[in-house]
């Protein structure tokens, strides 16, 4: 049995709800959507400070990494979306474009100037703004903050940060209040906003197996429905957009890839590419905890009387993202040559490590800190036994600078921490509880307590031939037909939550597919 449409996109996560969406729009042509999850329903979705309820529920696919050498060979949960929407309907709501200086390191075609339409426009779809507008600042429709998330603010002032719009970008240091992706109480994904309005037609609980592939020329893909094989085929392009887990597993499966990996996988290489699967890259979160004093967090708030306001009103707690405020910074002050922040903060009311999970966590608030660009690299590929499952190395703190540039990090954001804003609603710390911050006890407690906020990119980057695996069009070098758009062809983690940048990256593959002209004349076309 096999199909035909135009276009066929594999994977209707972040990028691809909205790659469809706006190919819908350009009007380019018949589009399908395969999809391993399904439509999202039900209040642990829709309901912002329920994320974390998704979590190791059926709308997570529940990855796992191998054990991490530099974290006492702990295995680390990676929560990625398993609906149509994919992460844009368990993440924390972040909406931030990161710095103008992290499109620096892309190829040419990609800069911050080259992207700003793309960003403006989903900008428009998302939260109502003029995307012609050349204003920066966003429309603010969110809910009250909780007043612990006030103080954080207080506390950045003063320690002498500055406050920036509430979309954190273009100033390499100060606090923030980040903009959110919901409306009027309830998430917004990708899916909502993007697919859902059109008819296009999507396919649900569907497994691609692999791209066909004939004279070095994607024509479509093979995949399980039920319990039968169907082909379905690509008159004018295929495109994966199925995550920095799953795109590079595609193409591993496909014959694309390692040689290492295709040999002992025993998969018949059709294009010799030792990238793809590498580049592998995370931020790594580290939390700082205190106990509260004095007030209530964020989980005390969220009861039964919050329940019931939320299902009459939409309003009150359960609006909350939970990471509502944060900011960014350079390390120390001699590096502002540098043209990106060095680390993100996001402060929680809760008791980080212990929400989200389903236990109660202890009255208590968190400021995590993250490494934004981090120097070490992990890789991925297909099980030899099991070919639709993974091995997962992120191969965290594997560069010795990355444990001495989050030492630094800790010891400066400890200093938030003893502003009088927090310090009045502070008493224990919790973690790490030591008295003392030598560098040997925090190391140990950067590897007992780091973890992901769940940020995979990179494994299949865009560059030039030989040492990447998408072009400036993203397209597969070496193959006609094949594309990938999704966060696996990010070069580098840009400095901020990269669910906008994702998004950006389906609105543009979306113009290039329709017009062969479409954006900067100087995009890379090997």
């Amino acid at each position: 049995m096999s199909f035909e449409f135009d276009y066929l996109i594999v994977g209707g996560g972040t990028a691809g709800c909205v790659l469809a969406g706006e190919l819908y729009r350009y009007q380019a042509g018949s589009i399908v959507v395969i999809e391993s999850g399904r439509q999202p329903l039900g209040s642990r979705i829709h309901t912002p400070a329920l994320y974390n309820h998704t979590f190791g529920s059926h709308w997570d696919e529940r990855w796992i990494t191998t054990p991490q050498v530099a974290l006492r060979g702990r295995k680390i949960p990676w929560p990625r979306g398993r609906m149509l929407g994919g992460c844009s309907g368990i993440n924390a709501m972040i909406y931030s474009r990161g710095s103008p200086g992290d499109f620096d390191r892309w190829p040419d075609g990609w800069q911050y100037a080259d992207n700003l339409k793309y960003f403006r426009s989903i900008e428009g779809r998302l939260f109502g703004c003029d995307p012609c507008d050349v204003s920066r600042t966003l429309p603010q429709r969110d809910p009250p903050l909780h007043p612990l998330s006030e103080r954080f603010l207080m506390a950045g002032q003063q320690a002498g940060f500055q406050l920036l719009d509430e979309n954190g970008i273009e100033a390499k240091s100060g606090v923030c209040r980040f903009q959110r992706t919901q409306h009027l109480g309830r998430r917004q994904t990708t899916f909502s906003e993007f697919l859902k309005p059109t008819p296009v037609k999507w396919i649900e609980n569907t497994t691609v197996e692999k791209v066909i592939l004939r004279d070095q020329v994607a024509v479509g893909v093979r995949l399980k429905m039920e319990h039968e094989f169907v082909e379905i085929r690509a008159r004018k392009a295929i495109v994966l957009a199925a995550g920095a887990i799953h795109s590079p597993l595609i193409l591993q499966r496909s014959g694309i890839g390692p040689n290492e990996v295709l040999r002992r996988c025993n998969i018949e290489p059709k294009l010799i590419n030792d990238r793809v699967g590498e580049n592998l890259q995370d931020h790594l979160v580290f939390p700082l905890i205190f106990a509260a004093r004095g007030i209530d967090s964020m989980v005390a708030l969220t009861n039964r009387q919050a329940r019931l306001e939320y299902a009459k009103h939409r309003t009150g707690p359960l609006t909350s993202n939970i990471a509502e405020v944060g900011g960014f910074s350079l390390l120390t002050t001699d590096r502002a040559s540098l043209a990106v922040p060095e680390i993100q903060w996001h402060f929680t009311p809760t008791h980080c490590l212990e929400h989200p999970t389903r236990e109660d966590p202890a009255n208590a608030w968190s400021i995590s800190v993250t490494l934004l660009h981090p120097n070490s690299r992990g890789r991925l590929y297909v099980e030899a036994d099991a070919p639709m499952s993974a091995t997962i190395d992120p191969a965290y703190l594997s560069h010795p600078l990355d444990l001495e540039s989050t030492i630094s990090a800790i010891q400066l954001s400890k200093q938030l921490a003893d502003q009088p804003a927090l310090a009045e609603y502070r008493s224990d710390r919790l973690v790490p509880r030591t008295k003392e911050d030598s560098r040997e006890r925090l190391e140990a407690a950067i590897r007992a307590y780091s973890t992901t906020i769940y940020h995979p990119l990179g494994t299949c980057a865009m560059g030039s031939p030989g040492q990447s695996v998408v072009d400036g069009r993203l397209r597969v070098h070496g193959l006609a037909n094949l594309y990938v758009a999704d966060a696996s062809v990010i070069p580098d983690l840009p400095s901020a939550n990269p669910q906008a940048t994702v998004m950006m990256i389906g609105s543009r593959m979306a113009c290039i597919l329709a017009s062969p002209d479409c954006g900067p004349t100087r995009l890379s076309l090997d």
